[in-house]
C-alpha cells in the first residue's frame, strides 16, 4: 500500500530503490514533524509531510532547489551517524549532494518542502528562503567585483588618482603626533646637517615632518604630488605659531618652508640641498626606470658627500614572510579593508583600498612595487650614492627578515 501510494518516481529509478526511498521519507517525515510540532504547530502529522516531501521531491526532478545541480539519490541509504561522527568534515564531505529536505517557511503552517543538497543546507542554515536568496546574491556581487579588480590591471601610474580626500583624511589620522617627533628626532641625528641646512622632504604629503624640522631651525622644501596635501601645507604656515628655539634664531616658519606641487620623477635643482629623506612608505610606488629617476634626481640635487635617508615598510624582507591577502583597519571613524595580491612575476604588490565612513564607501587601487633591501642598495649606488647604513628600527636596530620598517642611509660620492 505505501509502495502505491509513495512510488518511486520514474527518474530516480536505477538511482535508489522503492525501498530506501520510502525508508528516506519516512525518516525526514517524522523529523520535520517533530521539529514543527516543537515550534507549536499541533497540526502537522507524518502522513501529511510524507505526501508534501513526496511532491517536492517530483517537483525536484532530482535537483537542488537552489543550484540545479544533479542530486546523489544512491547516498540516501549509505550515510552512517557513527562513521560521520568518526570521520567529521571528511566524511560529510562526501555527502554534499546526499538529498535532503528544506521546509518552506517556518514550520507553523501548512506542509510545504523543496529539496535540497546537504551542502546547500549547510550553506542556508536557519536563514528563510528568501533571506538565503540574498545572501547568496550579495555572494555573487562581491565575487564579481573581485573578478573585475583581477581583470582590469592596477596602472602603473595609479598615485596620480589615489591621494584625495578619503585617502588623505586616513593618513592624517594614521600617524599620531608622538610618532611624527619621533621620526624627526631620527632625521635629525642621522641627516648630518646643522640647523639652517636645505632639506629635501620628498615626498612631503601635507608636511608633517617638514614643520617639525623647520621648528628646530632647518629651511625644508617639500615636493608632492598631491595637491590638497600641498594646499593644506601652506596654509599650516600661516596658523602655526612657533615658540623657536635658539638654533632657529627666531627666524619666521615661513622663511623656513617652501612646499611645491611636483613630481618624484623630476626633482629640481642642482647641487642646492644639504639633505634629503623620503619616508612615509613612499619609496617603490613607482615602477624600477622611474625609481631610478627619482633617485638619480636626489643625488643631484644634493651636494657632494650630503646624506639621503630611505624610510620604507614595503621592502620584501619586511613584507613577504607575513604577507596577508586581505586585512581590515578601522581608525578613526574610518574602516579600511585591504584586499592584495602578489604578482611574483613583477614583484610587486596590487592592491585595493575599501574606504567606509559615515555609510559610503570608497574604493582605490594600489600597486607597491616590492624590492629587497639589497636591491635598494645597489639602487643607491647605481644612482650615486655610498650606502652608510641600513636600520630596523628608529632605535638604530640592525635590519633583519620580519621586522617591519627599513631605514638606509646613503651619502653622495
Amino acid at each position: 500500500m505505501a509502495a502505491a501510494k509513495y512510488p518511486l518516481p520514474a527518474f530516480l529509478k536505477g538511482r535508489c530503490t522503492e525501498q530506501a526511498y520510502r525508508r528516506w521519507l519516512s525518516r525526514k517525515a517524522r523529523t520535520h514533524v517533530k521539529r514543527d510540532r516543537g515550534r507549536e504547530n499541533s497540526s502537522a502529522t507524518i502522513e501529511e509531510y510524507k505526501l508534501a516531501i513526496h511532491e517536492a521531491v517530483g517537483k525536484s526532478r532530482g535537483k537542488d532547489e537552489y543550484t540545479g545541480e544533479d542530486l546523489d539519490w544512491q547516498l540516501i541509504s549509505e550515510y552512517n551517524n557513527e562513521e560521520s561522527k568518526k570521520g567529521r568534515r571528511v566524511y560529510k564531505k562526501k555527502f554534499a549532494r546526499l538529498p535532503t529536505v528544506d521546509h518552506v517557511g517556518d514550520g507553523t503552517g501548512p506542509a510545504n518542502f523543496v529539496i535540497w543538497g546537504w551542502r546547500t543546507n549547510d550553506c542556508k542554515n536557519d536563514l528563510s528562503r528568501q533571506e538565503f536568496i540574498e545572501f547568496c546574491r550579495a555572494v555573487l556581487v562581491h565575487c564579481e567585483s573581485i573578478l573585475i579588480t583581477q581583470r582590469m590591471p592596477t596602472p602603473s601610474n595609479w598615485y596620480e588618482d589615489f591621494f584625495h580626500g578619503v585617502t588623505l583624511d586616513l593618513w592624517r589620522k594614521a600617524i599620531p603626533p608622538e610618532m611624527t617627533r619621533a621620526e624627526a628626532e631620527f632625521l635629525l641625528k642621522n641627516l648630518g646637517c646643522e640647523a639652517g641646512a636645505r632639506v629635501l622632504d620628498i615626498p612631503c604629503g601635507n608636511g608633517r615632518l617638514s614643520f617639525e624640522l623647520a621648528q628646530r631651525g632647518y629651511r625644508v622644501t617639500g615636493v608632492d604630488l598631491a595637491e590638497e596635501f600641498i594646499d593644506e601645507a601652506r596654509a599650516s604656515i600661516q596658523s602655526i605659531v612657533i615658540d623657536p628655539p635658539a638654533t632657529a634664531g627666531g627666524t619666521d616658519i615661513s622663511a623656513l618652508l617652501d612646499f611645491v606641487l611636483g613630481d618624484m620623477r623630476r626633482v629640481e635643482g642642482q647641487g642646492v640641498y644639504d639633505a634629503a629623506y623620503c619616508f612615509g612608505n613612499s619609496f617603490g610606488f613607482m615602477e624600477y626606470t622611474d625609481m631610478e629617476k627619482f633617485l638619480s634626481g636626489v643625488a643631484r640635487a644634493l651636494k657632494p658627500n650630503k646624506r639621503f635617508i630611505i624610510e620604507t615598510g614595503m621592502a620584501a624582507e619586511s613584507v613577504l614572510p607575513d604577507f596577508e591577502e586581505q586585512s581590515c583597519h578601522e581608525i578613526g571613524d574610518i574602516v579600511m579593508t585591504i584586499k592584495e595580491r602578489y604578482n611574483a612575476e613583477e614583484s610587486c604588490v596590487d592592491s585595493e583600498y575599501i574606504f567606509e565612513r559615515n555609510g559610503k564607501t570608497e574604493s582605490r587601487k594600489a600597486k607597491h612595487w616590492i624590492y629587497t633591501a639589497a636591491e635598494i642598495q645597489r639602487m643607491l649606488e647605481h644612482a650615486g650614492f655610498e650606502v652608510l647604513n641600513c636600520y630596523g628600527s628608529l632605535e638604530l636596530e640592525p635590519y633583519k627578515l620580519g621586522l617591519r620598517e627599513l631605514y638606509i642611509i646613503g651619502q653622495t660620492r
